[in-house]
């Protein structure tokens, strides 16, 4: 067991004195000498003068947020022409053209005024109040041109001068108050006097033979006085053109 000693010496080994107690005692191993110990190499990754970073962070630190984010690109204006200087880094875009306000909506034309089918008129009756045929067809044609539907007196028995016992009159019965439609009667006929066959028409104590109308005497009645109808004496003979209805 000298011998292991001596060769563990002899071989760079560093042993502590040998116990001197027994043959076999064993070494015990001293503090190696500095000359033994390697280098430890030093590097940026693994030194740092802060003996705080050393240890790493403390237990309680807050942990680090994300990055902030970059600040987002301004958006392009639709009305105008986006290129790669809009945007920088984009892919150019479609050519946005400006669309203009829409303007009125025009009205339809106004409808086409149909003209209402034409008045086909044929003969007139001539039966009316026992007058003659032709007195007959110029009151009915009166009739139907004044929109009259009130009764007529033709043929009549009379006494003094006057044309209804021949059947050569009529009395148009409009009644008291109704002056306006007495008025239009009255007007018709003496405009169509010719065609009519009309020699005179009186009518609210006035007397008409187409050259206007002259005041009467009074006869004591509104009848007799033909306030109350309108009375149309016509020609003994027939007008050229029969009147139609």
């Amino acid at each position: 067991m000298a011998s292991l000693g001596a060769v563990g010496l002899a071989s760079g080994a560093s042993l502590s004195t040998a116990s001197s107690v027994g043959p076999y005692a064993t070494p015990t191993r001293g503090p190696p000498a500095l000359a033994d110990v390697p280098p430890i190499p030093l590097t940026p990754s693994t030194y740092s003068p802060d003996p705080a970073a050393a240890l790493g962070p403390a237990k309680d630190a807050p942990l680090p947020g994300p990055p902030p984010a970059p600040p987002a690109a301004p958006l392009p204006d639709p009305t105008t022409q986006q290129t790669d200087e809009t945007v920088p880094g984009t892919v150019p875009g479609p050519i946005l053209t400006p669309v203009p306000a829409p303007g009125p909506v025009p009205l339809p034309p106004p409808p086409v005024a149909v003209p209402p089918p034409p008045v086909v008129r044929g003969a007139c009756s001539t039966t009316l109040a026992g007058t003659q045929a032709h007195v007959a067809r110029a009151g009915n044609s009166i009739r139907i041109a004044t929109g009259f539907t009130g009764p007529v007196q033709g043929r009549s028995a009379r006494t003094g001068v006057s044309d209804h016992p021949s059947g050569l009159a009529l009395d148009f019965i409009v009644g008291l108050g109704n002056t306006a439609l007495g008025d239009r009667i009255a007007a018709y006929a003496l405009a169509h006097q010719a065609e009519l066959g009309v020699t005179y028409v009186i009518w609210r104590q006035r007397f008409n033979d187409g050259s206007g109308f002259v005041p009467m005497a009074d006869r004591g009645s509104a009848t007799a006085n033909h306030l109350d109808h309108v009375h149309i004496s016509l020609s003994a003979t027939p007008p050229p053109v029969a009147p139609t209805c």
